[in-house]
């Protein structure tokens, strides 16, 4: 559950913004029925499917670490507590996509 709530913010505000821009989109859901696949076509279909997902987690996790050590403008940040809220974000965002994915549950190696 701590994976499905961190993990939703991001398609949610996906689904605002496109909302408010105008863009038509429609909300999928998961296959009830799951079929046997094979583990590395299972992953591949996760990355083509999230690969926006995970640019942008990739993109924060660079950010989160600039701006904790590098940064000299007066952005830095300081305190454990936000790095550790957004890093808990950012993890859930990653995972989300392979832990509540059922065709990796029944994977043929």
């Amino acid at each position: 559950m701590t994976i499905f709530l961190g993990g939703i913010s991001i398609h949610v505000r996906q689904a605002l913004v496109w909302h408010l821009i105008g863009i038509e989109m429609t909300w999928g859901s998961t296959a009830k029925e799951v079929e046997q696949s094979i583990l590395f076509e299972e992953i591949g279909k996760v990355a083509r499917n999230f690969k926006f997902t995970f640019i942008y987690c990739i993109l924060s996790i660079i950010a989160m670490i600039y701006f904790a050590q590098f940064d000299s403008m007066g952005w830095k940040i300081t305190s454990v507590v936000l790095i550790w809220l957004f890093a808990t974000l950012i993890v859930s965002h990653l995972f989300l996509p392979i832990a509540l994915n059922p065709g990796l549950m029944l994977v043929k190696w």
